[in-house]
């Protein structure tokens, strides 16, 4: 059901019945009337629209905003409807991900919707929305956030065709790019609280739940309860001050770009977390698959299988995030490649050891960073979090995380609370 476009109608009808939908607090809502020039008829549009991080979201991890749609036509209006419209610029693309019909006690179309090019059509031929009816609930999803865009409202009947426009929300702003972090033992391990991941999935082996039974250099799966639990809001502790357990690069060396398989350094870092580990994209020059597409030396060994990290020491501006720099997170989406073990920095000049074991990547959205209670005087905060599909977000657009203040020594500043 799931295709791209980059214009969007959606022809009357278009219902679906969302448990819970009513008592719903939607991040957006709004309401519009569509008064045919002629007189014809007058209907009133209203859109919810969830982003993915709602509660209440009807479609939880699936990294898409939700718009749901009811269309009432006016107890005067003098003929029914048949057709409602959204259509989606080519400002940026905004590929529809799902759209259906669920019966919600109104007016159902005659069919779940259809797509033909760029445009999802419900249709109400064989039963319209009379005078004083309103149509089931109508939903959309896409990745793009919401924005102005043009609705249409139309009527066919013996007397002829009747439709009229509006502005409203609809799918309209492309997504931004994922901020790249690495995150190291100190927050994702096994027996670490506040969630220890200790084979929760059922996977059978220790530290199944954060792949601790399968590291590797090059390992970039996603993290077995990360992969099991999209849409799950949980919470990571960040490490202490000195040892802090999130980071941000800020420079991506240019023999990154140049270690390929790409031009793109980050890319060759991250890799292809949707691939088979095996490299089905290999082989590379010297004839060895590359694992995850991970660039040779960032984690895949060269022809002699000896050089396997040689690009990943002293690595500068590794900026080790404390309160201050996670606060500066809340509202972003970040993938975040994870250590087995600790990730070493240098000051003065800053800088880190990127090399080690992998246990693989992770994808979330900050939500909110508090100051942690009860645990030594040095301990950075909580942070509050909902997971991501990885394969999506970090084998999209990744961008440098450069907003966070960088710390002049292991102990200075002293930041620890978010609230300061």
């Amino acid at each position: 059901m799931a295709k791209s476009g980059t214009s969007l109608r959606l022809t009357l009808g278009f219902a679906l019945l969302i448990p819970g939908i009513a008592a719903a607090q939607p991040d957006q809502t709004a309401t519009v009337t569509i008064q045919h020039p002629g007189g014809a008829f007058t209907a009133t549009k209203v859109v919810n629209v969830f982003a993915d991080g709602n509660p209440l979201d009807p479609f939880p991890g699936d990294g898409n905003f939700t718009y749901v749609y009811t269309i009432m036509n006016d107890a005067l209006s003098f003929v029914p409807l048949t057709q409602f419209q959204v259509a989606i610029t080519d400002i940026s693309p905004c590929p529809v991900a799902t759209f259906g019909t669920t019966p919600s006690g109104g007016v159902a179309p005659d069919n779940p919707g259809s797509l033909v090019g760029s445009d999802v059509t419900w249709v109400f031929t064989n039963t319209p929305i009379n005078p004083g009816q309103t149509s089931d609930q109508l939903f959309v999803t896409s990745v793009c956030g919401p924005g102005v865009v043009q609705d249409t409202v139309a009527s066919t009947t013996g007397a002829g065709i009747f439709d009229a426009s509006a502005e409203c929300l609809g799918p309209r702003v492309a997504p931004s790019a994922g901020c790249f972090l690495v995150i190291d033992e100190d927050s994702i391990d096994n027996g670490n609280p506040p969630n220890f991941f200790d084979d929760m999935v059922g996977f059978g082996a220790s530290g199944a739940d954060v792949n601790d039974d399968i590291p590797a250099l090059s390992q970039r799966r996603e993290l077995r309860f990360f992969d099991q639990n999209e849409g799950l809001m949980i919470k990571l502790h960040t490490g202490e001050v000195g040892d802090e357990g999130w980071f941000a690069p800020e420079t991506i060396p240019q023999s990154w770009a140049d270690a390929g398989p790409t031009s793109d350094g980050i890319r060759n870092f991250v890799g292809n977390p949707g691939l088979d580990g095996t490299g089905v994209h290999g082989p590379f020059a010297h004839g060895s698959t590359i694992p995850y597409n991970v660039g040779v030396e960032l984690g895949t060994c060269d022809s002699t299988e000896n050089n396997c990290e040689t690009l990943l020491d002293k690595i500068p501006d590794v900026n080790p995030l404390r309160a201050t720099g996670l606060k500066l997170l809340i509202g972003k989406t970040c993938c975040a490649v994870v250590w087995d073990s600790d990730i070493s920095i240098n000051y003065d000049p800053l800088d880190g050891s990127l090399k080690g074991e992998k246990l693989g990547v992770v994808a979330f959205t900050v939500d909110a960073v508090t100051k942690l209670e009860g645990f030594s005087s040095s301990t950075l905060p909580e942070v509050d979090l909902t997971i991501r599909d990885a394969e999506t977000v970090c084998e999209g657009d990744l961008e440098l995380f450069i907003d966070a203040p960088e710390p002049i020594s292991s102990s200075e500043p002293f930041d620890i609370d978010p609230g300061n």
